[in-house]
C-alpha cells in the first residue's frame, strides 16, 4: 500500500490500523495490539470512533483526503490516536497516539518506546518533563535561598545587637575608668 512490508509497517508505525470496506479491521500495529487488545477481524467500530474536522462518522464515510487529519478515539480508554489516511480499501490509518504529557502516556498504559522514533511527540515530552523538573529544582533552589536569607537576617540582627552591646559596654567601662 505504501512500499512497506508488513514488519517495516510494523516497525516504522506502531499505531497503524487498517480496515476493508466492510469496516472490518485487517491490519494493526503492535502498540495497540498490546495497549488496547485490537485485533484483525474486529469491526473498527466495536473499538474506535473516527472523527474528521471535528465530527464522529463511520469508516465508510470519512472523507477521503490525505492532507487533513483524522482522529480515532478509543471506546475503552482515553487514548486517542492523530493522524491521516492513505489508500482505499484497505484504508490504512498512520498516525500516533495525543499526548501532553509523561501522565498522560502512563494513564494510557503507554511508555515512549512505544512511539515511533518519527513521532515528535517523544522528544516534546521529554523536552517537557525537562522544563518540568528544571522547574521543579528552581522552585526548590529558590525556597532554599529564601530560607537562607531568612536565617542570615537572624543572625546579621544577632551580631548587630552584640556588637552594640558590645560597643555599650566599652564605652560604659571607659567612662567608668575614666571617673
Amino acid at each position: 500500500m505504501i512500499g512497506l512490508t508488513p514488519d517495516q509497517l510494523h516497525q516504522a508505525f506502531p499505531f497503524h490500523l487498517a480496515w476493508d470496506e466492510g469496516g472490518q479491521i485487517v491490519q494493526v500495529g503492535e502498540s495497540l495490539v498490546r495497549v488496547v487488545g485490537v485485533r484483525v477481524g474486529q469491526p473498527i467500530t466495536d473499538s474506535f470512533e473516527i472523527r474528521f474536522r471535528g465530527k464522529a462518522c463511520a469508516p465508510e464515510d470519512v472523507p477521503w483526503s490525505q492532507d487533513e487529519p483524522v482522529v480515532l478515539s478509543f471506546r475503552c480508554c482515553a487514548l486517542r490516536l492523530r493522524g491521516q489516511l492513505l489508500g482505499r480499501h484497505p484504508t490504512l490509518f498512520i498516525g500516533g497516539p495525543i499526548v501532553q504529557s509523561m501522565n498522560d502516556l502512563e494513564q494510557c498504559n503507554l511508555q515512549l518506546s512505544d512511539l515511533s522514533l518519527h513521532d515528535p511527540s517523544g522528544d516534546h515530552l521529554l523536552a517537557t518533563e525537562m522544563l518540568r523538573t528544571t522547574l521543579k529544582n528552581s522552585r526548590r533552589f529558590s525556597d532554599r535561598l529564601k530560607q537562607q536569607r531568612k536565617e542570615l537576617r537572624v543572625a546579621n540582627a544577632a551580631e548587630n545587637a552584640a556588637a552594640k552591646a558590645r560597643s555599650e559596654f566599652l564605652a560604659n567601662m571607659s567612662h567608668e575608668i575614666r571617673t
